[in-house]
Parts: structure tokens; sequence; C-alpha cells
């Protein structure tokens, strides 16, 4: 009995070490904070707290990490497939290129629209090597009113500034090993 009683000690204690050392911090985005909420193969999104339905949320961040994107050069060909997508599925609003500075990588920013029979969604991504390796950083915004589009219009008005001032500069990039066990 002791025996068994010590193996599901064990077995908790190791569940709980797992969860403390492999959590996924929030990210802190604009003055707000985003929640970790899954991972599909290279994607790991953030939400608000209000939005935990993955299905009608209103704001998401996500990071994409990629193995294959090793150079400057790799990073520019997928910050144009970004652009690319947003052109043929949506409407590209800016692309921009950020040259390295200060030991930073070079930066592109792609910015988008789409919009759809329910919803309206503006899309900000920003690309950049870290540790040898590209990271998209993308911030999304939905509405899914009657009014999406001149909402959306509205939206980008008042904050479109901001954000992407806030995604140029964000530097907390989580650890790809931070997923490692997700």
């Amino acid at each position: 009995m002791i025996k068994r009683i010590t193996g599901v000690v064990s077995l908790c204690a190791a569940m709980m070490l797992s969860t403390s050392v492999f959590a996924v911090e929030p990210i802190q985005l604009n003055g707000k904070s985003y929640a970790y909420n899954g991972s599909e193969e290279f994607t790991h999104s953030y939400f608000t707290g209000a939005d935990k339905d993955k299905e009608s949320w209103n704001e998401k961040v996500s990071v994409i990490f990629s193995s294959s994107t090793r150079s400057e050069d790799d990073l520019e060909e997928l910050a144009n497939d970004l652009r690319d997508g947003y052109s043929q599925n949506g409407r590209l609003v800016k692309a921009i290129k950020i040259a390295a500075k200060d030991g930073a990588s070079t930066k592109f920013v792609v910015v988008g629209v789409m919009s759809g029979e329910e919803v309206a969604e503006g899309v900000m991504a920003r690309a950049s090597l870290v540790d040898g390796h590209s990271v998209v950083l993308m911030y999304s915004h939905r509405f899914y009113n009657e009014n999406r589009e001149k909402e959306l219009i509205d939206w980008f008005e008042a904050n479109g500034f901001n954000m992407e001032k806030e995604l140029i500069d964000f530097a907390a990039i989580p650890n790809r090993a931070e997923f490692a066990a997700k």
C-alpha cells in the first residue's frame, strides 16, 4: 500500500513539475494580457481572457516558428509569402522592411484585411529572426456584426498605428522550448 501511495505522490509531483516547468507565460501586448490557448504544429495561439472560444474570438496573438527559415533572404521570402497571402485572400494594407540595427535582425511587417460573410479581420504580422530561426508574431482583430467592415476600418484608424509599433518593438518572444511539451 505504501509503495502504491508513493508512486501516486511521485506521479503527482512529476505532473506538477512538468506543469510549472513547461507553463507558457502570457504575452503582454499593447496594455493587454494574452494567455496561451493551444498549439497546432508551429503555431501557438494566445487570447485575451474574454476570448476563450476559439470560434468567436475578437483578439488573438499567434507566435509561429519556422525551422526552415534561417537567413535574411529566407525571411524576406517568408514575408513575401505573407504579403501574397493577404493580397490573394483579402487586401494588403502595407508591407514594410525595417533594416537591421543595434544587433537586431531585419524585421518585416505585413498588414492586411480579410472579410467574409460573417467576419471581418485585420491582421498584422511581424517576421524576424530569433536564435537563427524565423518567428512570426501575428496580431489579429475580428468583428462579426453586420457593420463589421466599418468597425474594422474604425478600429484600424484608432489603433492600427499603435499596434503596429507594439509589434515592431516587441522583444519578449517566447522561447521555442516553452512549447516543446505542448
